[in-house]
């Protein structure tokens, strides 16, 4: 088979030309499943930072609340102290 008949050209022409149609198409497809699976996988980790942030604003209000324990008590301290001083 010789390469100078114009159909032999235009076949393997046109069998690349489908070629490279079929493997774009396929990369296509697969670069479209990545983007979904990263698109997940970053929605998974927006919610698990929203929960962290919930969280940690829990702790804090904790925090504060112990603090408000810790002087409460400490008055309650003095003022005992104080009653037993007088006796």
């Amino acid at each position: 088979m010789c390469m100078s008949d114009p159909l032999d050209v235009v076949t393997t022409a046109g069998t690349a030309i489908g070629s490279s149609g079929i493997v774009a198409g396929f990369m296509r497809w697969i670069a479209g499943r990545e983007a979904a699976e990263v698109a997940t996988r970053l929605a998974v980790i927006e919610e698990q930072l929203k929960q962290l942030t919930s969280t940690l604003a829990k702790h804090g209000e904790m925090g504060e609340r112990v603090a408000l324990l810790e002087q409460a008590v400490k008055a309650v301290h003095e003022r005992l102290d104080g009653r037993r001083g007088k006796r």
